[in-house]
């Protein structure tokens, strides 16, 4: 069960939806989700995917954990060649014997380079493959830091995540031989401390990254922060919380075809109570307005993750916690009229297990360029003790 928190306290903390805004052929998708992997490093132990997206060629990948005999986590990266029907482990990484490795998000850049962000031991570790996964090598490493995403874009590579205490960004724009520092920020107090979660491009060249920043745990601030020059310096575009001195968190945001931004992530009441919670902008991140504010069910919700369909429906996927404690329920919510109205896609009850149903947790979105849509996490099978890594898809009809 420790195990079990321990990548849930990650997942809590990832989200992402890549290719949002960007144009491809128009696709239609199916409304049943099918499984496209089904995962575990070692039987009866905790895997779970966090990241997924695809290199030049379009091929896929998810990166993730998988825990082994001795209870500790290695850094996994699984690959398919056929469009998800088939996967193949290519990374499975440890950086020392005796920690746990996590690898969290993917990208790939426009020569054929992969990489992959995440934790070994308490190091900010970026791993890069120039061969589809055949080998890789460490071209970054920060010490007691955390790297979440990776974003490439016409400004290059950049990671963001957290160093100590502190909300941190890493440029790199020769495809990671060197890097540099562009933001680093906390808020003033005593015991403060921020962490960026996921960023994204929009559809004018500006940076966004989202996360948390505040005083302390039990005051977090749900946080953007905006680039207008490729992510050289940074300002503040959104902080906020649904009730003053309580926790908000921001874990993931994208853009439609119409430069319209969302964000996703959660934030207490002032009874501390969690909500599933989205914020949009019309006008690149100068106002920001809720969209929707909701508990599924019982004591605790969260958006963990926020992607676009070529048709422009937006997809949320996150989670409920029916009380305190107890393991989540896995949710994908769509939208069909820019986050005006909601409706469920998915959860786990429509797999159609029998016994208790499987509870989990969706932590990521990624489109392919021919219009699919597959969404990563982990399941927690409570009937027969399995929790495996997840790849969900919906397919072009």
């Amino acid at each position: 069960m420790r195990l079990t928190f321990i990548f849930l306290a990650i997942i809590l903390l990832a989200g992402c939806g890549k290719l949002d805004g960007v144009s491809v052929p128009s696709c239609h998708l199916s409304s049943l989700w099918t499984t496209s992997d089904d995962y575990a490093l070692q039987s009866g132990k905790l895997s779970g995917a966090v990241g997924i997206g695809a290199d030049s060629s379009g091929n896929l990948f998810a990166s993730g954990i998988g825990a082994d005999t001795n209870q500790l986590f290695h850094w996994i990266v699984r690959k398919s060649t056929d469009k998800g029907h088939t996967w193949s482990t290519v990374d499975d990484y440890q950086h020392a014997s005796n920690t746990s490795s996590f690898a969290v998000y993917f990208t790939g850049d426009n020569s054929g380079n992969v990489y992959v962000t995440g934790v070994g031991g308490t190091n900010w570790i970026v791993r890069k493959s120039s061969n589809g996964g055949s080998s890789w090598t460490i071209v970054d490493t920060v010490e007691h830091s955390f790297g979440y995403d990776v974003l490439f874009s016409q400004y290059g590579l950049q990671v963001f995540g957290m160093n100590g205490s502190s909300w941190m960004s890493r440029k790199s724009t020769d495809g990671g031989a060197t890097w540099t520092t562009k933001d680093s920020y906390i808020p003033s107090g005593i015991g403060a401390n921020a962490s960026a979660q996921h960023a994204v491009v929009d559809r004018s060249g500006h940076i966004f990254a989202v996360g948390k920043g505040g005083t302390s745990e039990a005051n977090l601030f749900w946080k953007v922060r905006k680039s207008v020059d490729g992510g050289e310096t940074w300002s503040e575009a959104d902080s906020y919380q649904m009730s003053s001195g309580k926790t908000a968190l921001a874990t993931a945001i994208a853009n439609d075809a119409f430069g319209h931004l969302y964000v996703t992530g959660s934030a207490q009441d002032e009874n501390n109570k969690q909500y599933w919670l989205i914020r949009k902008s019309t006008d690149t991140g100068a106002t920001w307005t809720t969209v929707r504010s909701i508990q599924h069910s019982g004591y605790e919700s969260r958006a963990n993750s926020v992607g676009l369909d070529s048709l422009g429906n937006i997809y949320v996927a996150g989670f409920s916690n029916r009380v305190l404690g107890s393991l989540p329920q896995w949710i994908v919510e769509t939208s069909t009229d820019g986050g005006a109205t909601w409706a469920t896609s998915e959860n786990f009850t429509d797999w159609g297990s029998p016994g208790s149903p499987p509870l989990g947790s969706p932590t990521n979105f990624y489109r392919t360029q021919a219009g699919e849509l597959y969404v990563v996490g982990s399941a927690l099978f409570s009937s027969n003790s399995t929790s495996p890594w997840i790849v969900r898809k919906l397919s072009c009809q």
